[in-house]
């Protein structure tokens, strides 16, 4: 009996890489490599207890972080940073918790999907784990998005291209 209820509260529990992911427009390439933060590199880049990685892009002038994620209230951390990525980002969670809080504290249900206005993002909540996408970030400090309608809930309150000043 000890046995069954031992592993009916395993099977209670998920595993999840609990990572976010924000893409970079703009950055400067040279010679098929991205130059960003300060480091040129192609292709895929980690750092030793750091857990993230960057991912080149040059063709795009684009470069993704991928980063542990904001842990959920009912999960709790089992990596740590001596850890390679993406398991640094490993979190537990209860089954029986699938709830997801936004920034803005609206609770959200398992499987829900959310197109907010502001913040201009969509939330999606995933046993637990709020996933968050929002508007393309640019490094150019004189570019921004254009056709812009903030009073349209994502992905329109993104805009629809990007325009850069002189």
């Amino acid at each position: 009996v000890v046995y069954l209820s031992c592993l009916s509260l395993t099977l209670a529990m998920m595993f999840f890489d609990n990572v976010q992911i924000i893409p970079f427009d703009g950055v400067l390439v040279y010679n098929g490599q991205c130059f960003f933060g300060g480091i040129l590199f192609s292709g895929v880049k980690t750092f030793p207890n750091k857990c993230q990685s960057w991912t080149c892009y040059a063709n795009t002038s684009t470069v993704v972080v991928v980063r542990c994620g904001v842990k959920p209230w009912s999960c709790y951390r089992l990596g740590g940073p001596d850890q390679p990525f993406p398991k640094c980002c490993k979190i537990v969670c209860d089954t029986n918790k699938y709830m997801c809080i936004t920034a803005s504290g609206r609770i959200m249900r398992d499987g829900e999907i959310i197109y907010s206005t502001k913040p201009c993002a969509k939330y999606i909540c995933q046993r637990g784990v709020l996933v968050t996408v929002t508007c393309q970030q640019y490094l150019d400090k004189k570019c921004s998005a254009s056709l812009v309608d903030p009073r349209e809930p994502f992905p329109t309150c993104c805009g629809v291209g990007k325009v850069c000043t002189r």
